[in-house]
């Protein structure tokens, strides 16, 4: 006889919401680079260890890799991210690809002390 599925969290329905991982509000200065061309300032909408919502006056690419840096006194993190889609006008959701080990224990330690925005 199979026993019962531990609980788990129910999954969103809604299809706007993609997340895996937690997310936070958290609105700081954050600069993204291209291989080529200027530094882009935007700021963030949420952050978590998977990923951050951004806004952005200059268009992003969806599927564009980028170099980003947070060097705010709240975290320093930078490393690698894909955008993976435009939101609404101005606002970019972004994929982290690679992270140091402190950039990701630094995400995962915000994420944990402050209640998230959403969790899949």
């Amino acid at each position: 006889m199979a026993s019962d599925p531990p609980d788990r969290t129910p999954r969103r329905l809604d299809p706007n919401e993609r997340r895996r991982l937690p997310r936070v509000h958290i609105a700081v200065e954050c600069t993204l680079q291209r291989r080529m061309g200027s530094p882009i300032t935007a700021q963030t909408i949420d952050l978590g260890p998977g990923g951050m919502r951004v806004e952005s006056r200059r268009p992003l690419s969806a599927d564009e890799e980028l170099d980003f840096a947070i060097p705010s006194d709240v975290m320093r993190v930078s490393g690698r991210a894909r955008v993976m889609r435009q939101q609404e006008r101005f606002v970019y959701a972004l994929r982290f690809e690679r992270l140091a080990p402190e950039a990701k224990a630094a995400l995962n330690a915000l994420a944990a002390r402050t209640p998230p925005t959403s969790l899949l």
